[in-house]
């Protein structure tokens, strides 16, 4: 028995014998699947990404471990049941203790892209209540040793996405000593110079979340030469990707790049699934949310990570499975129907490491569990008129 399903095992018994079981009805009028089922299926999925982040492959988690913890952190502040919760919060914060062990500073060869997982973490963190003081400041003091350019490979006051960036400089790597003595290779080429090779669309969307998690922290993005990047700065360039194209029924990355830019905008703009968006200034994010969700869902790859973004950014709008919106039910259906044994969900290419280890459980998760909104976006009112 796997590390993953031992875990389950145990927590699918704390859960059946809870004062707070999931009722065992239909999650919507006719449908096979349950309450229970669908808290079970996530409860299994956190207990995956738990036994990936608690393995001997540290390298995964040392690179994405920010990942993980912003997954488990939604997933524990979502409309699941309480056991479910519970115990994503409970691994959040083992896994927040774990990072934090292997960050501990930024080191005087940081690049900037190791920077910059030191800013996700530390945001994750933050919204566990874990902060990292100690780390935050001298995170600042790195930030406005560089320029957004740096970090993002353009700068959104200064420039659009898709004018021409300056020759990215040629990747190096370098070697960290974990503190049980075994080694970690990182890459060094910086963010910024790795976005100028990626398409505008791509620079876009990191942009937005970069800057979004910068402006939380209260951490200027950058600022030695010129001021530092701001979210209001790369929210403006929105009308440049309008209207979007298809997606979800071609497939392939050109899909998932697409799809994964729509998210980050609704990402941000709900405060990452705590705000519910208003559809009149985001009527062409919506439109394209449901058309590309039901035809990813037509489509014969049925790509996990596409198929559960555009749930979760369906959910934002307030669409859900009780209101009858039938791409929510099918979405719903279809992840329910594709999760493995081990309680992972599978990635769209076989074989792949990084991100695809644990970001389709991640993205399938949180497209399952229901948003519980605390409230109306956007996450930074300013923004509106922007929009």
């Amino acid at each position: 028995m796997t590390m993953a399903a031992a875990l389950f095992v145990c927590a699918a018994t704390a859960l059946a014998q809870s004062d707070d079981a999931p009722p065992d009805v239909p999650l919507w009028p006719g449908a096979t699947a349950t309450v229970r089922a669908r808290d079970e299926a996530v409860l299994r999925g956190v207990e995956f990404v738990y036994a990936l982040g608690m393995g001997r492959d540290d390298a995964n988690f040392f690179a994405y471990g920010h990942d993980f913890l912003l997954c488990l952190h939604g997933v524990a502040h979502r409309a699941v049941g309480p056991v479910v919760r519970q115990r994503a919060l409970d691994v959040a914060k083992a896994l927040g203790r774990k990072w934090k062990r292997e960050h501990t500073e930024v080191h005087e060869d940081a690049t900037t892209a190791h920077a910059q997982r030191l800013l996700f973490g530390t945001f994750a963190l933050d919204r566990l209540g874990m902060h990292f003081a100690t780390l935050k400041a001298e995170l600042r003091e790195f930030l406005a040793a560089h320029d957004s350019h740096d970090f993002l490979g353009w700068h959104p006051a200064q420039r659009g996405p898709d004018e021409e960036a300056p020759p990215a400089p040629p990747p190096r790597r370098t070697r960290r000593t974990r503190k049980d003595g075994g080694e970690l290779v990182e890459s060094a080429a910086i963010d910024g110079a790795a976005a100028n090779a990626s398409s505008p669309l791509r620079r876009w969307a990191g942009a937005l979340v970069r800057t979004y998690v910068a402006d939380k922290l209260q951490l200027p993005l950058g600022g030695l030469t010129s001021p530092a990047a701001t979210y209001a700065d790369a929210l403006r360039w929105r009308p440049t990707f309008l209207p979007y194209g298809a997606g979800g029924a071609a497939g392939g990355a050109a899909a998932r790049e697409q799809a994964a830019a729509v998210s980050a905008l609704l990402q941000t703009l709900s405060d990452f699934g705590r705000l519910q968006l208003p559809v009149a200034p985001l009527r062409a994010e919506l439109d394209y949310v449901r058309s590309n969700l039901t035809a990813a869902l037509a489509s014969a790859s049925g790509d996990v990570d596409v198929v559960g973004e555009l749930l979760d950014a369906a959910r934002a709008f307030g669409r859900s499975e009780e209101g009858g919106h039938e791409e929510v039910r099918a979405g719903v259906g279809f992840l329910l129907r594709t999760q493995q044994l081990d309680g992972s969900w599978p990635a769209a290419t076989k074989g792949g490491g990084g991100q695809a280890a644990y970001h389709p459980t991640c993205a399938a998760m949180l497209g399952l569990a229901p948003h519980e909104h605390h409230g109306f976006g956007p996450a930074m009112p300013s923004v509106l008129p922007t929009l």
